[in-house]
């Protein structure tokens, strides 16, 4: 049987940019929070487009860096965690089940820069399920 482009099940981009959702746990202890995040994957249209934005604003930067007095400097690490929390801001669909002292947590690129920055290992989360092509693929 030939791979057929025109089923879904063999368009990853498709499926990819559907999303999956899975269940947040405790980075220290593996239990599950009763949290829910809706991630696209790193394979989706949506994803790769912002990727390469992100690869083409990088490179117009380190040209510019290069020919100015800062060329011998090396790239602030806070510029790739920055890089990383906006990567995985727009693999997010949706969430659920997060809360801030009792409210629920609204989804909006601030408080999703911000819950990143404060929480790291959510971040991580998101981005080892968006990097997991088998997670979208039909069962």
């Amino acid at each position: 049987m030939a791979f057929d482009l025109s089923k879904k099940e063999n368009q990853l981009s498709v499926l990819a940019e559907e999303g999956v959702e899975f269940e947040l746990k405790h980075p220290d202890t593996d239990e599950p929070l009763d949290a829910f995040i809706k991630v696209r994957g790193a394979r989706s249209k949506t994803a790769e487009r912002h990727l390469r934005k992100m690869i083409n604003e990088q490179a117009r930067e380190e040209a510019i860096r290069s020919r100015g007095k800062d060329k011998d400097k090396p790239r602030p690490i806070e510029e790739s965690i920055e890089g990383m929390n906006e990567i995985a801001y727009v693999r997010v669909i949706s969430w659920r089940g997060i809360e801030d002292q009792g409210v629920p947590y609204e989804l909006t690129k601030e408080n999703a820069l911000a819950l990143f920055e404060r929480e790291s290992w959510i971040r991580d989360q998101i981005l080892e399920v968006s990097n997991n092509a088998e997670r979208f693929l039909p069962e």
